[in-house]
């Protein structure tokens, strides 16, 4: 019993490294965690210049909002491209029927 506790235990050393193979991890993930959290507050800060809020549930709102209005207004655009053609089609057939004439 006493081997095998002997083969899978660690050495001081090996304990050693690997506490500092840890503590190193800990400390990237805690400086990736500050960048992240500035970061954040940057976008905030932003959100709250460019639109008036950073809460996340009316910025959804927002966005469907313009959606529906930038459907609508493409819509629009649609509809008066397509009167233009027809008028330009009518006048076309105006004056090729006036030439035959």
């Amino acid at each position: 019993m006493s081997n095998e506790k002997q083969d899978s235990s660690q050495t001081i050393d090996e304990l050693q490294k690997r506490f500092q193979s840890l503590n190193e991890e800990k400390i990237k993930v805690e400086t990736q965690r500050e960048h992240a959290l500035a970061q954040l507050d940057e976008l905030k800060a932003q959100s709250r210049e460019l639109f008036g809020s950073d809460d996340v549930g009316q910025l959804k709102k927002m966005l469907k909002e313009m959606k529906v209005s930038n459907e609508q207004k493409r819509s629009q655009y649609e509809s008066a491209l397509d009167a233009i053609d027809a008028d330009l089609a009518a006048i076309n057939d105006k004056f090729f029927e006036d030439d035959v004439e």
